[in-house]
């Protein structure tokens, strides 16, 4: 599985902080990721290695595109990574998305 390496991360936040967009394949590499190192941690935290008895909560939904794309009824769990804006959000109370990022 993929982990989410430093550099990937500083790679990211490097964008943000220059005001540059990641392109699509940048987006999906980080985004796969992501997903794949929280199914890892969910699956070796507090019940061992592939038990599927961990403790941490996984990433219902990952998703990305146009901000204008997102559901308007998310529910909860569910985390959406706007390409165009670089906005990112996540759905705490169902149906309302809530602005984690800028």
């Amino acid at each position: 599985m993929a982990k989410v390496t430093d550099a990937a991360i500083a790679a990211l936040v490097g964008f943000f902080e220059t005001g540059d967009k990641p392109g699509g394949v940048q987006y999906e590499a980080l985004i796969t990721a992501i997903q794949e190192a929280a199914q890892d941690h969910e699956h070796n935290s507090a019940g061992g290695t592939g038990t599927g008895a961990g403790d941490a909560s996984a990433i219902d939904s990952l998703k990305y595109g146009p901000d204008a794309s997102k559901t308007a009824t998310p529910a909860v769990g569910m985390v959406y990574i706007a390409t165009d804006t670089t906005k990112q959000y996540t759905c705490f109370l169902v149906n309302v998305w809530t602005q984690i990022y800028p």
